[in-house]
């Protein structure tokens, strides 16, 4: 099936599920209008092997970053595509977004490459660097608002603007297009040596646009390679709505320490294309999640300063490995989604969850 942009918005408009096939045949047109309208603007995903951990635990590392974007995340993929195909009014009236920082700063570039006005709602808790770089990456004519204390609070206000002052909402995860831009990171992890040949691939999971988009590349390219989501225990809505068999949201307060991914609700999109997919799924502690981000960032590899959303990846693997879940001899691949975290933060509250911290590996 050839994606248009028709056929694309008939889906969205509920008229039938994408298979992982479309949403294959979408991404490798976002990628290659990426090279084509934009080179240099986005970086291809690095791949690294950990040959220590490898070598310690018999079990094959390679890991894959989007920490050297120049936004510092992988959500310029998907804002990418997204501008990329609003008709020429819609961008001249301008776009609007709701995110807790990583979508913000891409839809801050990508707006700004475009010469589009964009304007984004932040909850009143993101930190000030969040902020500050998506004013590095954005243009005069963009605007900041702070409302809310949660990112569901902050996409409230910009549905209700976006309604009222006519403007185009880019949703951070619950879109096919978004969908089709964030699984250009699974074309680049496949391109790579390390990325063939794959057992299994954890990914971090906020809303899930973007395992969505990575699962269905795989099941396409690699369908031997078992995709796996990880979520805090916290903020697990993607877990819980798999094992419920349909899409539920967390009514009882969820834990928001991990920015990334605390939301209600994962998308609906998101959720029927990981369910359609089998994606499995585990969830860690925030304890864990911590030590995880510790073990990276004193890794030494710039490539592996990740945030705390973007190590949920690596410290599910972890779980794994010292649950005998991964036989030896397994290749394994491990995303790491982006590096927004500040030094203040990480020296005053990751380092201190630290049972023990973490022995280099690499």
């Amino acid at each position: 099936m050839t994606i248009t942009l028709e056929s694309l918005n008939t889906v969205q408009d509920g008229e039938g599920l994408p298979t992982s096939g479309d949403i294959y045949e979408a991404s490798l047109d976002a990628l290659i209008e990426q090279s084509r309208l934009a080179p240099g603007l986005i970086e291809p995903t690095v791949g690294i092997v950990s040959s220590r951990l490898s070598r310690e635990t018999g079990v094959n590392v390679n890991f894959f970053s989007e920490v050297l974007q120049n936004t510092g995340a992988f959500k310029i993929n998907g804002a990418f595509n997204f501008l990329r195909l609003l008709e020429p009014e819609e961008r001249q009236r301008g776009v609007i977004t709701a995110s807790a920082g990583n979508h913000a700063a891409g839809v801050a570039a990508v707006a700004a490459f475009f010469g589009v006005p964009a304007r984004l709602v932040m909850p009143q808790t993101t930190p000030q660097f969040k902020i500050d770089n998506c004013i590095s990456v954005g243009d005069r004519r963009l605007e900041i608002e702070l409302h809310g204390k949660t990112f569901d609070e902050a996409a409230e206000r910009a549905n209700i603007l976006s309604e009222s002052e006519q403007l185009t909402f880019v949703p951070p995860f619950d879109h096919l297009h978004i969908i089709a831009g964030q699984a250009v990171v699974a074309h680049h992890i496949l391109g790579l040596a390390s990325g063939r040949g794959l057992d299994k691939i954890y990914v971090p999971i906020g809303g899930g646009g973007l395992i969505a988009g990575v699962s269905s590349v795989f099941r396409e390219l690699s369908p031997n390679t078992r995709v796996i989501g990880v979520e805090p225990e916290g903020a697990n809505a993607m877990c819980r709505s798999l094992d419920a068999g349909r899409n539920v949201e967390i009514n009882n307060g969820y834990d928001s320490r991990i920015d990334g991914a605390a939301v209600r609700r994962p998308g609906d999109l998101p959720f029927a294309i990981c369910h359609e997919n089998g994606v499995g799924h585990r969830t860690v502690s925030f304890e864990e999640v911590c030590e995880a981000t510790v073990a990276l960032r004193e890794s030494g590899v710039d490539a592996l300063a990740a945030e705390l959303v973007a190590s949920t990846s690596f410290a599910g693997l972890l779980r794994d490995l010292k649950s005998g879940l991964i036989p030896a001899g397994s290749r394994v691949g491990v995303l790491i989604t982006g590096g927004q975290l500040s030094p203040t933060r990480y020296q005053d509250e990751v380092k201190i969850k630290c049972k023990n911290i973490p022995r280099k590996f690499m």
